[in-house]
């Protein structure tokens, strides 16, 4: 602990949960930053981050730690939400590192799981649009 105090550690911030400092760094940091949608993608990330790490402290995270809390999201979630929901985590965790409010920067460590749902749209061929309209006005026809 004197060690890291004499490297310029914070340590008081070290049991700050890390959905109230996320909270606390989007608010800060980040509002002024971004666009207004960005933001709000920022604040829905709050909510997820609230549910998967609840009273964890910035002391207590490491890679390990956040990626059982990724896969955990990713087994609910598509590959591309959960990679966006991890870039906004891994750039909190760098500025915590940068502030030194944890340790060591592991935020690289952490790698992003899940699969690709199948495609839930799927637009119409030509020829499949050419008969749907030849069958529509032919139902037309005879009503």
């Amino acid at each position: 602990m004197e060690l890291a105090k004499g490297e310029e550690k914070e340590l008081a911030h070290r049991t700050t949960p890390f959905a109230e400092f996320f909270e606390n760094w989007i608010y800060l940091v980040k509002v002024n930053d971004v666009k207004e949608t960005t933001f709000q993608n920022y604040i829905r990330t709050l909510g997820f981050i609230r549910n998967l790490f609840q009273d964890i402290q910035l002391k207590d995270l490491n890679d390990i730690v956040v990626q059982k809390k990724i896969d955990e999201y990713a087994k609910t979630h598509s590959l591309k939400t959960t990679h966006e929901v991890l870039l906004k985590i891994k750039t909190s965790l760098r500025d915590a590192y940068a502030r030194g409010y944890i340790a060591n920067d592991f935020a690289p460590l952490v790698k992003t799981r899940g699969v690709n749902p199948p495609k839930r749209n799927r637009s119409l061929s030509i020829t499949d649009f050419k008969s749907y309209v030849i069958t529509f006005y032919s139902i037309q026809k005879t009503n």
